[in-house]
């Protein structure tokens, strides 16, 4: 069986502690991580980045990508 973890940047959380959660996810085994790509929000491609950087085994991806943003 397979977990993920979507990490919202609702509720005051920064992206810094965004990038902490999804460390997080991969120490304790998730997966797989997203983050959605919404006008409000910040930018999926971003955080997949710097995600990517400090991390080795989980899979990043995005959520509701829209093209037109």
């Amino acid at each position: 069986m397979e977990f993920g973890a979507r990490f919202i940047g609702w509720f005051d959380i920064d992206a810094i502690d965004q990038i902490e959660f999804g460390k997080l996810a991969e120490k304790y085994g998730f997966n797989c991580c997203w983050f959605p790509h919404d006008t409000f929000m910040r930018n999926t491609w971003v955080l997949t980045s710097a995600l990517a950087m400090e991390t080795r085994k989980i899979k990043l991806a995005s959520v509701g990508t829209n093209l037109h943003v």
